[in-house]
């Protein structure tokens, strides 16, 4: 091979490796992990706002249970549905899952 032709394949060679049509500038747009809506659950969501805030009575017409029935039924299965939090998003807690769990079953029994 001489000169000339080392030169050619050496150039061809880096063209090959570049990205077509100079792309290489671009910047890649990432996309949130987690949507700013889901986000604020943890502070402003059904769970945090009406949990909290419902008397028994009404605790009880929505979870169908009393808060001792919840608190003593979320011990025995706090184990269970724990999960770990991540580097990505927090977890969400066992009394949010039993809560959701509990006002999902209510939902699909009467309708």
């Amino acid at each position: 091979m001489d000169h000339m032709d080392h030169e050619l394949a050496h150039e061809l060679a880096n063209s090959l490796a570049q990205p077509a049509f100079g792309l290489t500038n671009l910047k890649r747009h990432s996309r949130p992990w987690i949507c700013q809506h889901i986000e604020s659950r943890h502070a402003s969501g059904e769970f945090r706002t009406l949990f909290y805030e419902l008397d028994d009575e009404h605790f009880q017409l929505y979870y169908r249970v009393t808060r001792v029935q919840f608190y003593d039924l979320l011990s025995l299965i706090i184990g269970d549905i724990t999960k770990q939090n991540t580097n990505y998003r927090m977890a969400i807690t066992p009394e949010e899952r039993l809560a959701i769990c509990l006002r999902q079953s209510r939902i699909v029994h009467v309708g």
